[in-house]
């Protein structure tokens, strides 16, 4: 077991995700931000909501608190329409970015 930590950005200590986590994060989080971006696409705001809390709990299970933020504001606030649009286009865009980093 691996007992490396990593600050988050409100000082709690996570250990560092196995590589199983790893793995499961590789294989799952696509799907659910592709689940999330045709939510937004078809303006389904049940589905929204739905998919963002779901991919949040996986963010905050990796330490990815800036995603999960993104995420919690959506449903916190029900955003809808251009606004929602602007902030599922960075959710994607630092999904990616973990993604990329976590093939490394």
């Amino acid at each position: 077991m691996n007992d490396r930590k990593i600050e988050s950005k409100d000082e709690l200590a996570f250990s560092e995700p196995s590589k199983e986590m790893i793995a499961l994060y590789q294989e799952h989080v696509p799907i659910y931000a592709s689940e999330l971006r045709a939510a937004i696409v078809t303006d389904d705001q049940k589905a929204v909501l739905f998919h963002a809390h779901k991919m949040s709990s996986a963010m905050k299970t990796m330490g990815f608190m800036n995603i999960a933020d993104l995420l919690d504001e959506i449903q916190k606030n029900q955003l809808q329409g251009e606004e929602l649009r602007e902030v599922g286009k960075k959710i994607d865009k630092l999904v990616d970015h973990t993604l990329v980093l976590m093939s490394k």
